[in-house]
């Protein structure tokens, strides 16, 4: 486990561990570098609870490199739920991000898939919602209940 790292300290040691990796999978063309590296830095985030700066800075690292697959989709999903859950002040960014993937998820989706991806999209348009509210973003979330009612048609 990391130790806890705080501020300016939490942004040295991401990038220590992760800046040159980063640079390195985006660069190839390889998917499956981005996505290995992806699912190590979720796994590190995951124990990194005690140090929410180096959390969030691993989990939006997890999203810049996962989101752009479509194999990346339920990685980048769990590091913007971790996100979310852990970091009060970025939950409804993260929610959002997340329900952007879901939401294009769906869209390419056929059969199954995209019965799943749908249902996975409107619940979570739904908590997002919800959290815009208790966040006084009305017409957030007044928008993003559209999109959910858009989604179940």
């Amino acid at each position: 486990m990391i130790s806890p790292a705080r501020g300016d300290e939490a942004s040295e040691l991401f990038d220590s561990l992760y800046g040159p990796g980063i640079k390195e999978v985006l660069a190839s063309p390889e998917s499956q570098d981005n996505l290995d590296l992806a699912a190590q830095m979720l796994k590190v985030a995951q124990e990194s609870l005690d140090s929410p700066k180096l959390m969030a800075l691993l989990c939006d690292g997890v999203y810049s490199v996962a989101s752009k697959y479509s194999g990346g989709v339920a990685t980048s999903v769990d590091a913007m739920a971790l996100l979310a859950g852990q970091v009060p002040d970025q939950r409804v960014a993260a929610m959002e991000k997340s329900s952007l993937l879901l939401q294009k998820q769906y869209a390419v989706s056929q059969g199954d898939e995209k019965t799943k991806a749908g249902a996975a999209a409107i619940a979570l348009l739904q908590e997002l919602a919800e959290a815009q509210r208790a966040s006084d973003q009305a017409d957030g979330a007044l928008r993003t209940m559209q999109k959910a009612l858009q989604n179940a048609a």
